[in-house]
């Protein structure tokens, strides 16, 4: 059984991302508690994409930041 990626409980396969347009085998696995605040956050970024011009660099920027 897969795990959810942030707590570790058991992934609830109806909030499982599916990234396999990018990469093969490439699953992010929720649980029901973290399903739906990682789904919505998804819908929010990918509003942002949709309607923002400039927020992917922006984005990427920010996270550039964090990483260091």
């Amino acid at each position: 059984m897969n795990k959810c990626q942030d707590c570790g409980k058991p992934s609830d396969e109806s909030f499982t991302m599916d990234f396999t347009d990018v990469e093969p085998d490439a699953f992010i696995y929720w649980c029901s508690e973290c399903g739906p605040e990682a789904n919505a956050m998804n819908d929010l970024l990918q509003e942002g994409f949709r309607t923002r011009p400039g927020f992917a660099a922006k984005l990427e920027a920010e996270m550039d930041k964090v990483n260091q």
